[in-house]
């Protein structure tokens, strides 16, 4: 590989993370991308000159294959953010099938071994055969998650959409989010789009990791939310157990609950519903009303 060919390699990646070995071998390229030749270079080191050509090599051809596969490994990320556990074969399947591609398991693997920084910098680790999110590795429920997607099959949007998820915190902005948006600025927060903003992320977080409507309560408890009476309740609810039964979920390998409520017709598996709210424990009758009446919710919203 001649010099020109080397700097071509170089110059092609933006982080010298993705190169091996130790501080003097990165330290080494460096000096070879600001100018430097192998003599001027072997000088600082104590290293002949065919030694630094032979690591320069070795360097190059690691940063032309991440280059090459840089597309793999965005693969990986995404569908580990979308999927929370996605086994290598499947990464592949779907590479393979939106690419055209023949690559294989073993390619993944390396590309993995190549960019380890990368994948921690993405919240992705490497655990047996599969890519995993880092808090399921660190709270050990890798073997009761994949449990939770037994017999569920993987939604697999179009490769533009699919790549969004390499940004972890990215979410489907659906019809359902919109209207929650829509009604939080103009019937809560007096047209403050802002203010609606940051509380429907909220809510949309609480139903992609940790549904409750207790949980959701909270969430407007925080936020200081006062409701101007039982009906703006009843209508608010609505709208985010709309948005709960159509938010993609890990456990069911990216499908929404109302998606696999109409593939499995098992509504144990899946769906929430405004019965499961008003028979909620999580206000309790001596508590304060959500409505902001100042009566007890046992004398006010839940009195019919």
């Amino acid at each position: 590989m001649n010099k020109a060919e080397k700097l071509a390699a170089f110059n092609s990646i933006t982080d010298t993370d993705i190169l091996s070995g130790n501080k003097k071998s990165k330290q080494i390229v460096k000096m070879f991308l600001r100018g430097m030749t192998y003599k001027e270079i072997a000088a600082q080191f104590e290293l002949s000159t065919s030694r630094i050509g032979q690591l320069l090599d070795r360097q190059a051809k690691r940063a032309i294959f991440y280059k090459n596969n840089k597309l793999l490994l965005d693969y990986a990320i995404s569908l580990t953010h979308l999927y929370g556990i996605v086994h290598k074969d499947k990464v592949v399947e779907i590479y393979n099938r939106q690419n055209n591609a023949e690559v294989n398991s073993d390619t993944l693997a390396k590309i993995a071994r190549v960019a380890p920084l990368e994948l921690r910098n993405n919240f992705v680790v490497v655990f047996d055969d599969y890519f995993v999110e880092e808090t399921i590795i660190e709270y050990d429920e890798f073997e009761e998650q994949l449990r939770q997607r037994i017999g569920k099959p993987f939604y697999v949007p179009e490769q533009e959409e699919l790549l969004k998820y390499k940004e972890e915190s990215y979410h489907e902005i659906t019809k359902q989010y919109k209207a929650l948006l829509n009604y939080l600025s103009k019937n809560i927060f007096k047209g403050d789009f802002f203010k609606a903003e940051n509380l429907c992320s909220d809510i949309q977080g609480t139903c992609q990791y940790d549904f409750s409507m207790e949980n959701i309560i909270d969430v407007f408890n925080r936020r200081n939310v006062i409701f101007k009476n039982r009906d703006q309740v009843s209508e608010v609810m609505q709208l985010v157990i709309d948005l709960a039964n159509n938010t993609r979920l890990c456990e069911n390998n990216g499908h929404t609950p109302e998606e696999i409520l109409n593939i499995t017709k098992r509504p144990n598996l899946a769906g929430h519903s405004s019965e499961q709210a008003k028979s909620s424990k999580k206000v309790g009758r001596n508590d304060p009303c959500l409505c902001g009446s100042g009566k007890k919710y046992k004398k006010c919203c839940a009195y019919t």
